[in-house]
Order: C-alpha cells, then sequence, then structure tokens
C-alpha cells in the first residue's frame, strides 16, 4: 500500500479554536499550511461547547496565593472543582509547579500578561467581524453574580484587585444587578459588571474562521491522526505520520489541546499539562430571557445567550484524558442555574456534553518555539481561556513562524520555562 505524502510549508496539528486561528493568519502570510485533525471537522472538541465568553476580565490566574488549601476540598468532592485521586507522575509534578506558581508575584504576573493579551484578543475579535465574519458577536458585557454574601465579599476583593490593575468594575447590590439582568432570582447577593467583555457563538466563530482559513488557501484534513514523527540529525521534525498520509513541512505547530501533551512526549518534549474536564447543558427555545452572560461564582459556571438559546458551562475536573459524559454532573448545571436564575426549572430538557481544556500550572498558555525541536511551535493550555485568546495566539504564531518572532507581549508563555 503506497502511503500519500504530503509536503508543506507549515502542519498545524490540531484543528480547534488555536488552530484554526493559527492557520487563519499562517495562511494570510501566503504559505502552504494544512490543519489536521483526528475529528472530520473543525472544532469538534473542547472548542465545540464552551461557554462562548470574550472575557478580559477572567485573567486572575488560578494559580494564586491559597489555591493550595483547596486542593484537600478538591481531592474528596463531587463539586463544582474536582481531582481525581489516581497516581500519577505527571499530575504530582503538575501540584508542585502549581506549589511555586502561587504566589503573589507570579499571580500578577500572569494577571498582566492575560489582562495585555485578553484585551489585543478582543480588538482581532472586532477586525474579524469589521472584515465580515458573522459568528454571533456582542460586547454586551459580562456580570458575575454570588448568591451567597461570603462569595460576594471575595468577589468584590478580585473586582478591586482588577481595578488597581486598570480594569473598571461595576460592583453591584441584589437590586442593581437585578436590573441589569432582570432573569436573576431577587435573594442573589449581589455581582460584578464588565463592561468591557463580550461573548459569540463558539461553533459559529470556528467554522466562519475555517472557511475564511480556506478561503486564504489553507487545507483542513478531517479524520487524520498523528501516529509518530521523525526528527533528523539536527533534531528537526522531517516528518509527521499519520492515518491519512505521511507529512514532510518545514513547521509543526503542535495546537491539540490536552492531547498537546503526548504528542510532543512522542517526538522528544515535555510540557506539563492536565486536562481539566468541562460540562456544558444547552437549553433551547429560552429567546430574550437572557440579555448577557453570566458567571455564577459559587458554582463556576457561565450562563451565555446564544440565539434562541441558553448555554450553561464551566466546571473543572482534573480527571485525566477522560472523556466519558456523566450525564448527572450535566443536570447538575441546570439545578443550580435555578438557584440564580427566574425561568429555568430544575429538570428542565437540554442537550448534554463534556469537553477536556488543556491547563498548565501557572495558568499561562505554552506558545512559542521549542527549546528542543527547532522546527516545532507550542499552541497549547489555553485552559478556560482558548475563546478569548484565539485570535491573539494565532497571530503571534503566524509571526513566529513567519517573522521569527512577534512584538505581542507572549514572553512568558515560552516553552522554555518548562524546558520544553
Amino acid at each position: 500500500m503506497t502511503t500519500n505524502v504530503v509536503t508543506c510549508d507549515v502542519l498545524v496539528v490540531g484543528g480547534g479554536l488555536i488552530g484554526i486561528a493559527a492557520g487563519h493568519r499562517l495562511a494570510q502570510r501566503g504559505g502552504e499550511v494544512v490543519v489536521v485533525d483526528a475529528r472530520s471537522h473543525p472544532g469538534a472538541e473542547c472548542s465545540y461547547g464552551n461557554a462562548g465568553l470574550i472575557s478580559p476580565s477572567h485573567c486572575i490566574p488560578l494559580a494564586r496565593p491559597g489555591v493550595l488549601r483547596q486542593v484537600p476540598r478538591w481531592l474528596f468532592t463531587t463539586g463544582a472543582v474536582r481531582i481525581k485521586p489516581r497516581i500519577s507522575l505527571d499530575l504530582a509534578r503538575f501540584g508542585l509547579r502549581l506549589s511555586q506558581s502561587a504566589t503573589h508575584d507570579q499571580m500578577l504576573v500572569g494577571l498582566r500578561t492575560l489582562r495585555e493579551l485578553t484585551r489585543a484578543s478582543r480588538d482581532l475579535f472586532e477586525d474579524l467581524v469589521r472584515g465580515g465574519l458573522d459568528y454571533g458577536y456582542r460586547r454586551d458585557g459580562v456580570m458575575n453574580v454570588c448568591s451567597s454574601q461570603r462569595a460576594y465579599e471575595a468577589l468584590c476583593e478580585d473586582a478591586e484587585l482588577l481595578r488597581s490593575e486598570g480594569f473598571d468594575p461595576e460592583v453591584l447590590g441584589p437590586v442593581e444587578a437585578q436590573k441589569r439582568a432582570p432573569m436573576l432570582r431577587d435573594d442573589i447577593a449581589g455581582g460584578v459588571y464588565w463592561e468591557e467583555d463580550a461573548h459569540c457563538d463558539p461553533v459559529r466563530f470556528v467554522r466562519e474562521l475555517s472557511v475564511a482559513a480556506e478561503r486564504e488557501g489553507a487545507s483542513f484534513h478531517g479524520g487524520t491522526r498523528v501516529t509518530g514523527f521523525d526528527v533528523g540529525a539536527d533534531g528537526a521534525i522531517t516528518h509527521v505520520h499519520s492515518t491519512g498520509a505521511d507529512y514532510r513541512p518545514r513547521t509543526v505547530v503542535l495546537a491539540a489541546g490536552a492531547w498537546t501533551a503526548p504528542l510532543a512526549r512522542a517526538v522528544g518534549a515535555r510540557i506539563p499539562l492536565e486536562a481539566g474536564k468541562g460540562y456544558h447543558a444547552h437549553l433551547h427555545g429560552l429567546a430574550g430571557q437572557l440579555n448577557m452572560p453570566l458567571i455564577f461564582q459559587e458554582s463556576v459556571f457561565a450562563a451565555t445567550p446564544l440565539g434562541q438559546d441558553i448555554r450553561l458551562a464551566g466546571t473543572m475536573e482534573f480527571v485525566g484524558l477522560d472523556l466519558a459524559l456523566h450525564e448527572k454532573k450535566a443536570a447538575r448545571l441546570v439545578t443550580e442555574a435555578s438557584t440564580y436564575l427566574d425561568g429555568i426549572a430544575p429538570g428542565s430538557a437540554h442537550e448534554s456534553w463534556c469537553g477536556l481544556r488543556p491547563c498548565t500550572p501557572d495558568s499561562l498558555p505554552i506558545v512559542g518555539v521549542s527549546t528542543r525541536i527547532p522546527n516545532l511551535v507550542f499552541g497549547t493550555g489555553h485552559a478556560m481561556l482558548g475563546l478569548t485568546l484565539a485570535p491573539v495566539t494565532g497571530l503571534a504564531i503566524a509571526d513566529i513562524v513567519t517573522d521569527g518572532g512577534t512584538a505581542l507581549p507572549i514572553e512568558n508563555l515560552a516553552p522554555r520555562r518548562y524546558n520544553a
């Protein structure tokens, strides 16, 4: 049997938000770009089911002072944030690096890095809209909402931290919050509104951007799983083997989400990624009831208006590369949403989904050239900011591949911090 050999300038491994954004920008530069993905169409994994938020206000790293005190509770809970107890050297290393990153100074470094990149990325979303892409982009702001006074006080502390870092939060009592979002119940404790945030339909965004990338000359090879790499004497990748073809690229971009870590190991690099499972419950036919996205602080998930529907999406479970969907966990989103919102009842009919986010110990993505493989570029580790950061990450990768560097502030995202 003869194997099909495909030669290209850039092979992007991963057809989700980051891979498609990189493929689009690279194709605009005139290179021969191929995007491969194990699924048959772009954005079929984690990109499909996220909350749709484009949220600069969501830039405080998970790696922050006090996070380690939460770990014992996360190990023995069935709640919104959970760590599956298991014997795993990679998980132990992840925890050690998390502890090293969870300092006040490191948190501020991460916050400021994400602040600049998320704002730049939001502006790129608006450029894409002006360029003719239609994916339901709306800049209606986002509100964090609390049902308890304790959570409200902690949220107000975070709001003041972000105010000191150049944000403009609007701190609201229960009456003011309900005026902003009339669907809220009248027994909430309060909220914080972020005017500069936005949202869109993530499925439409990936579809629109993939069509634009193909229009620019990129090719998408779906149903193609990468199976191995050949490396030359200089350490560079010479061939990428897959279930569909053998590729001979000049540059490889690894943007395969939570599956980037095993692919990196296959080519001789290690990156500390843990998969963070998220769920969504998608409710149909609630048009007009929700006028902006809400983040439910205690429950760690969002409610986003998407056309005629409302999507409840969030939670974070560190369970490894486990895609098993547990319907009770999706149904829990509906039940808990009913404690914040009128018009949603426990047990309401919904579509359920789960996916795996790629998470790093310092809460910053890994973007840049590998320290070990000279023609390998990483684009992964975006955790809950995959949609928010997709346009700016795609631009940064295109700059790196075509120009050898970028003016974007991604120094703190470099793979060298993990010797990768």
